[in-house]
């Protein structure tokens, strides 16, 4: 029996004698479906191949189907923690659907996709949009590239620089949305919650009449919706999910969303960085210091001879270069009343490890500088 339309996880599958999907470079993968469970595995094989050129590895031994009905209009589909462990998604023509992935995922392509609302976990690759419209969507991932798409609100965290091309009216702000595995997916996945260069689109087709994208660092009003659909779809699964800061794991950064003021100051911390990291944004936020806005962060690995050349004149230079050279340092530039009293503070009640703490924007834009460098981005 053939598989007609068919949501599943990790494969999605159309009738074998419908047209074939416009085809993408990207589309040229190969996916191991060790993990999945269909009915005619080689019909599926075979569909796969004629319609979108995938390659499907492993035999017959499958597991977790996720199936939504063809053409479908309404309702919502939930898979929680466990449910993809690290394997490849795909979704199309869905309408007017709630789709919540709250696990980590090897990727996904969305396609022909119109007025849904998509939350996807952790994405260790490439999360592709095509030919979508009028959706809203919390994605975390490693890149982001959309196709022919239109009206899209995306809140995101991605650790390149997300891509568009021939798509309009694309809005994007910065990450919202927490839950408690989210952290260990993120890990899972090699993702950090401190490197997002969610505000830094590039679009492949520029127009000179006006822009394609906006990205805003306001909170979007739909994000209060999107938590109440994701609870109301929950069922029996325990997933405590939100978009309130004070529960935030990924810094809602204002990017180039909002003016960099004269004044910014950078907080620079070292091995072990993670834990003091995740407590200097929760005191932050659960402070309500409204004024105070985290501007970027970044995570990556900096070499000996980086840190002194970054941080000579710093107190503690010795031990700092001992500490680079034993893990990544994590970074923010923040701006806002009282920034640099505030971040002293903050500082010294989570954490007695050496740090660094500066105002002077030479050094600000310097230690930038080098994690785009070293970052490739």
């Amino acid at each position: 029996k053939k598989i007609e339309n068919c949501l599943l996880m990790g494969n999605l599958c159309g009738k074998a004698t419908e047209e074939a999907p416009q085809e993408y470079s990207w589309d040229k993968r190969r996916i191991d479906t060790s993990k999945l469970i269909v009915a005619d595995i080689n019909g599926l094989r075979s569909t796969l191949k004629s319609n979108m050129g995938w390659e499907l590895l492993g035999g017959s031994s499958f597991s977790q189907p996720f199936f939504l009905p063809n053409n479908n209009t309404s309702g919502a589909e939930v898979r929680g923690p466990g449910s993809v462990g690290g394997e490849q998604m795909a979704i199309r023509n869905c309408k007017n659907t709630c789709v919540f992935v709250f696990d980590n995922m090897a990727g996904a392509n969305i396609d022909n996709c119109e007025n849904c609302w998509f939350f996807l976990g952790p994405s260790k690759s490439s999360i592709f949009l095509r030919n979508c419209k009028g959706c809203k969507c919390i994605i975390s991932c490693q890149q982001l590239r959309t196709r022919d798409c239109e009206n899209m609100d995306i809140s995101l965290h991605c650790s390149t620089l997300p891509i568009i091309e021939a798509s309009s009216d694309m809005r994007f702000t910065c990450f919202r949305g927490s839950y408690f595995e989210l952290n260990g997916q993120m890990s899972a996945a090699g993702l950090t919650p401190y490197l997002n260069n969610w505000d830094r689109v590039h679009d492949f087709s520029p127009s000179s009449d006006e822009p394609h994208f906006a990205v805003s660092h306001e909170t979007p009003g739909w994000t209060a919706e999107f938590a109440t659909r994701v609870q109301d779809s929950l069922g029996e699964l325990k997933i405590a999910f939100s978009v309130e800061l004070g529960r935030a794991l990924v810094p809602v950064t204002s990017g180039n969303a909002l003016p960099r003021a004269k004044e910014t100051v950078l907080v620079v911390f070292f091995h072990p960085a993670a834990g003091q990291a995740k407590k200097f944004v929760k005191a932050l936020y659960e402070a309500h210091l409204g004024g105070i806005v985290f501007l970027r962060s970044k995570q990556f690995s900096m070499a000996e001879d980086e840190c002194q050349r970054l941080f000579s004149a710093a107190e503690q230079s010795e031990s700092l270069m001992a500490l680079a050279g034993k893990g990544p340092v994590i970074g923010f530039e923040l701006q806002g009343v009282n920034c640099e009293d505030v971040v002293d503070s903050t500082c010294k009640q989570i954490s007695k490890s050496p740090l660094v703490t500066s105002k002077n924007p030479k050094q600000v834009d310097a230690f930038l500088t080098l994690a785009d460098k070293l970052l490739k981005v």
